[in-house]
């Protein structure tokens, strides 16, 4: 079960309420150990994770059995966020009930980089906790979908449902068709909107069976593609072509 952004505590609270909330990994696990059990089912939910000093936007994998399984931190900030958290450092693929598993945290979906990173690293299936807002939804579906064919793997966004977010929980298989929940259950979350619990029914082995028919790792010419993207980048550092605040005008 994959749950959105920062579901522990909420996405749009005061700064003094998210410092209050944030835990360690392993507070955190703790607090969802027994959940998981009970139900016997592995976890994937957001918070804010306290490191020392540090705060991070974070999720954390929880297995069937109550035990921590992964600590994920959001890489790619957006806006306003670069004022309260810092940033995550890689892309990593555990292990769940459902197999080779990876979590790339809303922004991070609209970078092509890190679904390729953790689809390479052998994750089959692709989670994505959001806050995503109206404004963007378009680029929800979009972006799902792009990640889940272009690394022929499943995609599983969760997303709020309120006055913020545009909601549209989903999922997309490694062909690029968007999947059809086989239950829809409304549930009652405090401060959480309007609240659904989808279920889906999924064959993971689709994604070996997209692979053998689409050569896209095979054909994947990875050291190219690196040097090149570094020399570009090089390039628009040297002619002045980013902001002073480090972001790309494009």
């Amino acid at each position: 079960m994959c749950l959105p952004e920062l579901s522990a505590c909420g996405y749009f609270i005061r700064r003094e309420e998210l410092l209050a909330a944030a835990l360690t990994a392993g507070k955190q696990g703790e607090k969802m150990a027994a959940t998981a059990k009970k139900y016997g089912i592995s976890l994937i939910f957001g918070y804010p994770e306290r490191d020392g000093e540090t705060i991070y936007n974070s999720c954390l994998a929880v297995g069937e059995d109550g035990s921590c399984i992964q600590n994920i931190r959001k890489v790619n900030l957006w806006k306003s966020e670069k004022k309260r958290f810092s940033e995550g450092r890689d892309f990593p693929v555990f292990k769940t009930c459902a197999g080779r598993t990876a979590a790339v945290l809303c922004y991070d979906l609209e970078f092509p980089e890190p679904a390729r990173i953790v689809s390479m690293n052998g994750a089959r299936l692709i989670f994505c906790p959001a806050a995503w807002s109206f404004a963007a939804e378009r680029r929800w579906k979009v972006d799902l979908a792009s990640a889940a064919l272009c690394n022929l793997a499943f995609t599983a966004g969760a997303n709020y449902r309120d006055e913020n977010c545009c909601g549209g929980s989903c999922v997309y298989g490694p062909d690029g068709r968007q999947r059809s929940p086989e239950k829809e259950i409304p549930i009652e979350l405090s401060g959480a909107g309007e609240s659904r619990l989808l279920i889906f029914e999924l064959d993971l082995d689709e994604t070996e069976k997209e692979r053998e028919k689409v050569p896209y790792y095979e054909d994947w010419k990875g050291e190219l593609y690196g040097k090149l993207i570094k020399e570009a980048w090089e390039k628009r550092k040297q002619s002045g072509s980013l902001f002073s605040s480090g972001l790309s005008p494009f």
